[in-house]
Order: structure tokens, then C-alpha cells, then sequence
């Protein structure tokens, strides 16, 4: 049998061919169907300056407003370790939002609040798992309401709160 080797040579490569191992090349279909079809290949770059503007807006979140009396620092660092986090948790240095809340000293809330002005600045653009959750849960909260068994209506502890009914 033919290794590898003796089948390739430097314009071919060694691949399967009709359940065979056999020659093969790189057909070029973006040239097939520019020629043909007159279609272009979806571009598969981004400019530079995009790029950038996208930088210098979660620059701009990470380093921007804080809690009056925050240590800007600790807060820019905690927002940094929380996007890392959310985009890419395998190269995260914490396991999970309480680990980073707890190593700056705050709540797990206060570090899903800042990923949450984040969403709100940019959308729906960043690939942060769970953060389209919260419009789910709003929408059932209203639903709720609306036919009337959210738990503001049905508890018994909370009737002294609510406001008659108006007839």
C-alpha cells in the first residue's frame, strides 16, 4: 500500500477519494461562483477602524461610570474579569460571577449589573450566555399580571399592599 508520502506531492494533498486514499486539491469555489453565478464571497474580514470603535466601547464601559466612592480600579478590573467570564469562561481565571464578586469585595448582583449596562449600551451584539434571559422573565412577569395569578396578587402576606380593585 502507498503511504502518504508517495500519494502527495506539493500541490496536492492526501485525502479520501471515492473511499479511497487518493490526490486531492483546493478547488476554488469563490472563483466558480464569482465567474459563474456573479456572486462575491461574503467578506470574512473587519476593518480596522471597526474594530477599534468596538474596543474603545468596552474600554469606555469598563473604565467609565462607577459607584461614587468605588475604587475605579477594583471596578474596571471586575468588569474586565466578568466579560472575559461570560465571552470565554475556559480562559477565565475565576469559575464563576461570585468567585470575581467575592475577590473584589461586592455582590454577584453588582457585577451582573455591570454586564447589563454593557448589553444595554451595545445590544444584543456580544455572545454573553443568559443575557437575554431577563426579556423572557419580564415577559412572563406581565403576562402574569396580566391574567392575573403573579405571585403580587395571589400571596396572601402581600394584601395589605395592594391597591383596591376600582369598581
Amino acid at each position: 500500500m502507498a503511504s502518504n508520502q508517495d500519494l502527495g506531492d506539493h500541490l496536492h494533498s492526501v485525502g479520501i477519494v471515492d473511499g479511497h486514499r487518493g490526490q486531492t486539491c483546493g478547488f476554488q469555489y469563490d472563483e466558480v461562483y464569482r465567474n459563474v453565478d456573479g456572486e462575491e464571497p461574503e467578506e470574512d474580514m473587519v476593518s480596522f477602524s471597526d474594530m477599534s470603535a468596538v474596543l474603545s466601547l468596552i474600554l469606555q464601559w469598563m473604565c467609565g461610570k462607577h459607584k461614587a466612592g468605588g475604587n475605579l480600579i477594583v471596578s474596571a478590573g471586575v468588569r474586565a474579569h466578568s466579560l472575559l467570564y461570560m465571552i470565554d469562561p475556559v480562559n477565565s481565571s475565576f469559575e464563576n460571577m461570585t468567585d470575581i464578586a467575592a475577590a473584589a469585595g461586592m455582590t454577584r448582583a453588582n457585577v451582573s449589573k455591570g454586564l447589563m449596562e454593557l448589553r444595554n449600551q451595545v445590544g444584543d451584539v456580544l455572545p454573553i450566555r443568559g443575557m437575554l434571559a431577563r426579556e423572557s422573565y419580564r415577559r412572563s412577569q406581565a403576562a402574569a399580571l396580566k391574567a392575573g395569578v403573579h405571585s403580587s396578587v395571589v400571596r396572601s402576606d402581600l394584601k395589605s399592599k395592594r391597591q383596591p380593585a376600582s369598581s
